[in-house]
């Protein structure tokens, strides 16, 4: 059976933030299609670590997710 990922995004660079990139990014049934965080030093860390990219707002992500 064929079907399409979930396609979310992360908000949030806290350890909950870093524990979803974590398990949702490993589950075949999730895309994560980026993070956005207050602190822009921890979403580069993050967006790097995990492979994902980075929004300033929350605003450019829909057309993503």
């Amino acid at each position: 059976m064929n079907f399409e990922p979930l396609r979310i995004a992360i908000v949030g660079g806290g350890s909950v933030g870093e524990h979803f990139l974590r398990d949702f990014g490993s589950v075949p049934a999730y895309e994560i299609v980026g993070i956005i965080t207050r602190s822009t030093a921890r979403q580069r860390e993050l967006a790097e670590k995990y492979c994902v990219p980075a929004f300033g707002t929350l605003g450019e992500v829909p057309n993503k997710a």
